[in-house]
């Protein structure tokens, strides 16, 4: 029974056996030690994996929006050069078609 296991109850406040159990876990009475022990079987593991799936949950979005950014880069990339393509034509189409100017010489 370390404090570590009290941060991650506490985590859980909304959780009355969480309460409970940190209540416990300040007093050094032996015996509450026991009573916390058994009172945490129930809701220990639930406690832990909630922690863990929220980790967990955490990251997958933090991998999500880097991989948001990361196409989001790529589609910048793209429209930027399109762009400098369609640029690039009208360029060469202003240059190939005849000026005017030598039309009405003709």
């Amino acid at each position: 029974m370390g404090t570590s296991l009290a941060r991650e109850v506490k985590k859980t406040h909304k959780n009355f056996a969480a309460k409970k159990a940190t209540a416990a876990l300040r007093s050094k009475s032996i015996n509450q030690q026991f009573r916390l022990e058994a009172a945490l079987q129930k809701h220990y593991t639930c406690i832990l994996f909630t922690h863990l799936f929220n980790s967990i949950r955490r990251s997958k979005i933090k991998q999500m929006n880097k991989r948001g950014r990361q196409v989001a880069k790529k589609h910048r990339k793209a429209i930027a050069r399109m762009k400098a393509k369609r640029k690039a034509q009208m360029l060469q189409a202003k240059k190939t078609q005849p000026s005017k100017k030598s039309q009405a010489n003709d």
